[in-house]
C-alpha cells in the first residue's frame, strides 16, 4: 500500500509541477532544479498550517522572488575594469541591472553577482560621450567605471535615484 501511496503522490506532484513550470523547461536536460522543485513541493504539502491552495502557493514563491535584489531589474550589457597588478587591467564584462532596489552588477560569464547597491549607498556620474558612468560606493569605499553603450543605463539609475528621494 505504501507504494501505491508513493506513486499517487508522485504523479499528483508531477501534475502540479506542469502548472508551476513552462513545459518547456520540464523537458530540459538539467533535472536538478526540477527535483528540488518537487521536494520543496512534498515538505509544503506536509507541512502543518500552511494553505495548499494554488493562489496561496503560487504568492509564497513570488515573495521568495521579491527578494532576490535583482528582481524587476532592466539589464544592461556592460564592461568594468579592474586592476590585476599597477600596469594592467582586467576586463570583465557584466550584466548591469537597474531596479527600484539599487544598481547590480553579475558576471556575464558566470551570472555570478558581483555587487549590489543600493541608492542610498552610491554615488554616480556619467562620463563622456554617455558611453560610461563611475560608482563610488560608500559602504565598502570601492570605486568602479561601468562601460556601456545602452545611454539608457544612467537614465533609469536617475528615475529610481530621483524618486527614491522622494519617500
Amino acid at each position: 500500500m505504501t507504494y501505491l501511496k508513493d506513486v499517487d503522490m508522485y504523479t499528483s506532484s508531477e501534475e502540479n509541477l506542469k502548472s508551476i513550470v513552462p513545459i518547456t523547461k520540464l523537458k530540459s536536460k538539467a533535472p536538478h532544479w526540477i527535483n528540488r522543485i518537487l521536494h520543496e513541493y512534498k515538505n509544503l504539502s506536509m507541512s502543518e498550517g500552511v494553505s495548499k491552495e494554488m493562489h496561496h502557493l503560487q504568492r509564497m514563491f513570488l515573495q521568495n522572488c521579491w527578494e532576490i535584489p535583482t528582481y524587476g531589474a532592466a539589464f544592461f550589457t556592460g564592461q568594468i575594469f579592474t586592476k590585476a597588478s599597477p600596469s594592467n587591467h582586467k576586463v570583465i564584462p557584466v550584466y548591469v541591472g537597474v531596479n527600484i532596489k539599487g544598481l547590480h552588477l553579475l558576471n556575464m560569464e558566470t551570472k555570478a553577482l558581483l555587487i549590489s547597491l543600493k541608492y542610498c549607498c552610491f554615488t554616480w556620474q556619467l562620463g563622456d560621450a554617455g558611453t560610461c558612468f563611475q560608482i563610488h560606493s560608500m559602504e565598502n569605499k570601492m570605486s568602479f567605471i561601468v562601460h556601456t553603450k545602452q545611454a539608457s543605463t544612467d537614465k533609469l539609475v536617475w528615475t529610481y535615484d530621483d524618486r527614491l528621494q522622494f519617500y
